[in-house]
């Protein structure tokens, strides 16, 4: 279950509700004598970015958007949301953040300038978030690229821009030279997938799809903090098949087990979108070795797609794939949206009177449905769980659904809709917590929610995640304009 952490001690009860989605039962922090532990950070404009990275146990990082067009504010909060460092940097005018990464000791940050004509269009930070030292580059890459992938480790920078619409290239940026080459020596073409800083071995792990004579392939390569390319695996699934997209984790044991996990998609035709995937694929690495690869059929879910299946292809399902691991297993995360449009009447006026003319205007993706499938060690499925969500409505396919193992192998699912962040807990095929929602406390009693613009949760480190998101809040027994504010809002929450 979630519950709030508050500043100081507190006392606990059960209380239950009924949702739409499911019963929910909730446990919550019913002392509201204490604050919970949460910041809400001023915002100047409503329309001010703000950046959120989890740094595990080290806290949080922000950028933030200082909204004078050239300067951006990086903040490091510990774990209990405490400020251990800010800064201001002054990058250039028109920037725009289109990429970040973070995995145990550096975060890096990618902008590039809207308008490409200038000497220095690109700009990436560099943080150490042990040394707290802040580094920041400006390089100039061809105005018709994009930056589309970043990744770092020591004293590197690993980015992929999208050169044309069929051509991805990837390159190394050396921080001490000041430069970047390309990756691999015969620019061969690949889409970065996956990155993964190695602190004991100083290596960066990273994954990259291959495109050769129409067939694709997994490539996972070691680069040292030279920038030199010190290992490649290469694998393939089937020549039946397209790999769409894949992540890999290391897990634990003495054979420097790995499990790589992606997306797969056919040739046949399928309730699928031709953008989207057929199902799931496992490999698992043991001693360097990649062993058979493992399908999981989307098709095999009859409950899922069987009224789909019926109705035809009028409407093709697509997807957002998302996957997470612990020391023993894997967890794979598909989500399933339909397109839905609506019946516009437009009115033509003409010379002779006017006629209607109706036209379909895109409305949205529902979300319909998202599966959860449980792994071992050896990429063998043990269980796949189900949520309906009918009735969410979304703008793009956007990732709403998270998951989290714990040292029971529980399986907890969660996501925030609403205001709330709900939760359900699984042991293999049964459900040991139904769902349950918890609202979030504002910091002030004198306060209260006008509108919640957007909200998220995520996992943080432990058993502990954070709640966070664009608010408007309003001052009680206050009728000036100034009554409302605008806030970027942090909370901490723990699952026990």
């Amino acid at each position: 279950m979630f519950r709030k952490l508050k500043n100081n001690k507190t006392q606990f009860c059960k209380i239950s509700i009924s949702l739409l989605l499911l019963i929910c039962s909730f446990s919550r922090v019913v002392a509201q004598d204490n604050p919970p532990l949460r910041i809400d950070i001023p915002l100047s404009s409503a329309n001010t970015f703000v950046y959120i990275e989890s740094l595990k146990q080290d806290g949080l990082l922000l950028l933030t958007d200082n909204n004078d067009g050239k300067s951006w504010t990086i903040t490091h909060y510990d774990s209990l949301l405490r400020t251990k460092t800010s800064k201001k940097i002054d990058l250039a005018y028109n920037l725009s953040l289109r990429q970040t990464f973070f995995d145990n000791t550096y975060f890096c940050a990618g902008w590039q300038h809207q308008q490409k004509n200038t000497d220095f269009n690109t700009f990436f930070l560099l943080y150490n978030i042990i040394e707290k030292k802040i580094q920041v580059f400006a390089l100039n890459i061809p105005n018709n690229a994009t930056l589309t992938s970043l990744a770092c480790g020591e004293q590197i920078i690993l980015f992929e821009l999208q050169e044309n619409k069929s051509q991805k290239t990837m390159y190394l940026f050396d921080c001490r030279k000041n430069e970047y080459v390309p990756l691999f020596a015969d620019k061969r073409q690949t889409s970065m997938q996956a990155a993964h800083f190695d602190t004991l071995n100083h290596l960066l792990k990273v994954g990259c799809l291959v495109y050769q004579d129409k067939q694709t392939s997994c490539l996972l390569a070691d680069i040292d903090s030279l920038g030199t390319l010190t290992n490649e695996t290469n694998i393939s699934i089937s020549d039946k098949y397209k790999i769409q997209q894949f992540d890999f984790h290391q897990l634990g044991g003495e054979d420097s087990r790995m499990l790589v996990c992606g997306t797969f998609s056919s040739q046949e035709k399928t309730i699928f979108s031709s953008t989207s995937a057929n199902g799931l694929f496992v490999i698992p690495i043991i001693n360097a070795q990649p062993q058979q690869a493992k399908f999981i059929d989307y098709l095999q879910m009859e409950k899922m797609f069987a009224d789909k299946k019926k109705a035809g292809n009028a409407s093709l399902y697509s997807h957002h794939f998302t996957a997470f691991a612990n020391d023993t297993a894997l967890v794979a995360v598909t989500e399933f949206f339909v397109p839905e449009y609506e019946q516009d009447i437009q009115t033509m006026n003409m010379y002779y009177g006017g006629t209607s003319m109706p036209t379909m205007r895109f409305v949205g993706f529902r979300y319909l449905h998202a599966a959860i499938f449980y792994m071992d060690m050896n990429g063998n499925l043990k269980t796949c769980n189900g949520l309906n969500f009918n009735g969410l409505m979304l703008r793009d396919e956007q990732n709403i659904l998270n998951a989290f193992l714990d040292e029971e192998d529980k399986l907890l699912v969660y996501f925030a809709y609403d205001a709330k962040a709900y939760s359900i807990i699984y042991q293999k095929n049964k459900i040991v917590q139904p769902m349950q929602a918890e609202s979030i406390d504002l910091t002030s009693k004198n306060e209260l929610l006008s509108k919640n613009l957007s909200s998220a949760v995520q996992y943080w480190y432990d058993n502990y995640f954070f709640y966070y998101g664009y608010q408007r809040l309003f001052k009680k027994g206050n009728t000036k304009r100034n009554a409302f504010k605008s806030v970027f809002f942090i909370s901490k929450m723990i699952y026990d």
